[in-house]
């Protein structure tokens, strides 16, 4: 009886041992090496006690096998710029941005809100470690409110643009309201593994442009500022269209460019303007123009005898010749609308700096007389938008390096 039992014990544990192993067999178990403890037994196979020190058998370690890592692609949202204030209430204020990103319509990821900015600024970085090869990236652009979020627009990025590694701007769709249109964009950089991010976009390029057979280049300069030529239209063709249809996109003339030099001459744009006239052949270098939106609020003063005046001054001058599509700020007072900003603002972009190019003014623009006219007019509060080179980059000695401080040639 005693034998059966034990019988049916030791074939019971058998077929579970072989359960066990038929179950697992394959995997791959991490353990550390140890010591098995082998107790001494006398020829019938019984246990005996002894005094001896106990012998120990090693057991062989079980190898990790070492898995590949998984494909990932690194992406870092820098900014958005270009879109329009959804927060219009008084006292308001700006927008308080957030990106969400997606891929094949899952969310994978969501910055943090930048709060009252109209060029909100996260630089967040993560990998998307369920990357799959082919799918596209969509960038959706919100504003978050008290009571939710109002979508400001967004971007979707092909694989193809991307696989390679991306560093640039990306247009946002979708960005009209009440046939209001407005030109954003969220800059992105992406890496694919093993790889580092591509060179950023340059602020400066070089043209160079060759009359032929026409009379002109067929490019429009504004030199108001007295310092640059700001490029205010491209015609469908002639001289500039040919050069940007030959061209990569890094040096492509477009319009809000500055062009800081002409045939060696710097500093002054008359003179430029002028070998624009005279020469068949202009080499110039340009630099990149930047977008400035600001929220302002215009409120009437209040007199010293406690009387009603009018409205608040803009502490700027602009030429008395109104030319072209913008209004250039030749100089800023002590006292006004604009210096009191520049005082209150953190920002330093965000500062209107003289040579800045107004480009609108609440819902008026397209010509520096409507500008002008919308300046004088505008109470409460308005967004104005203006145009700049991109700035120069110094070390820490002030010495002049290629580049830009600005964070959208980073």
């Amino acid at each position: 009886e005693d034998f059966f039992r034990h019988f049916n014990t030791i074939h019971l544990c058998a077929l579970d041992m072989k359960a066990w192993v038929e179950m697992h067999e394959g995997d791959v178990v991490p353990v550390e090496p140890e010591h098995l403890y082998v107790p001494p037994v006398d020829a019938s196979g019984q246990q005996v006690e002894t005094t001896e020190p106990v012998v120990q058998q090693q057991q062989e370690p079980i190898v990790q096998q070492q898995q590949e890592p998984a494909a990932f692609m690194t992406l870092n949202i820098v900014g958005a710029r270009g879109f329009r204030n959804s927060d219009w209430m008084p006292g308001l204020g700006k927008p308080d941005c957030y990106v969400v990103v997606k891929s094949k319509g899952r969310e994978i990821f969501r910055t943090n809100v930048i709060a009252d900015s109209m060029e909100p600024l996260w630089n967040e970085e993560f990998e998307f470690q369920e990357w799959e090869d082919g799918a596209e990236l969509d960038f959706l652009l919100y504003d978050k409110d008290l009571a939710g979020s109002d979508f400001l627009g967004k971007a979707i990025l092909q694989y193809d643009r991307f696989q390679d590694g991306f560093n640039g701007d990306v247009q946002l769709e979708e960005t009209d309201v009440n046939n209001e249109q407005h030109r954003a964009f969220l800059r992105i950089k992406i890496k694919p593994p093993g790889k580092e991010y591509p060179p950023g976009p340059a602020p400066e390029y070089w043209v160079n442009l060759e009359k032929g057979e026409h009379k002109s280049f067929e490019l429009e300069v504004n030199a108001q500022d007295g310092k640059t030529l700001y490029i205010s239209s491209i015609h469908e063709e002639g001289p500039a269209a040919i050069w940007n249809r030959q061209a990569e996109p890094s040096c492509q003339l477009v319009r809000g460019d500055f062009v800081v030099e002409a045939n060696g001459i710097v500093g002054d744009a008359k003179a430029m303007q002028e070998r624009f006239s005279v020469d068949d052949i202009v080499v110039m270098r340009v630099r990149r123009g930047i977008d400035i939106r600001i929220i302002l609020e215009r409120n009437t003063v209040t007199n010293e005898d406690g009387t009603e005046g009018g409205l608040e001054k803009f502490g700027i001058e602009t030429p008395e010749q109104r030319l072209g599509d913008s209004l250039v700020v030749l100089a800023l007072r002590e006292r006004g609308l604009i210096p009191n900003w520049n005082a209150s603002t953190g920002d330093p972009v965000s500062k209107v700096q003289v040579g800045d190019r107004i480009l609108r003014v609440g819902n008026a623009k397209g010509s520096a007389m409507n500008i002008a006219k919308a300046l004088k007019e505008a109470s409460g509060k308005f967004q104005m938008h203006l145009v700049r080179a991109a700035p120069e980059q110094f070390d820490d000695e002030g010495r002049k390096q290629e580049g830009s401080s600005h964070w959208l040639f980073g």
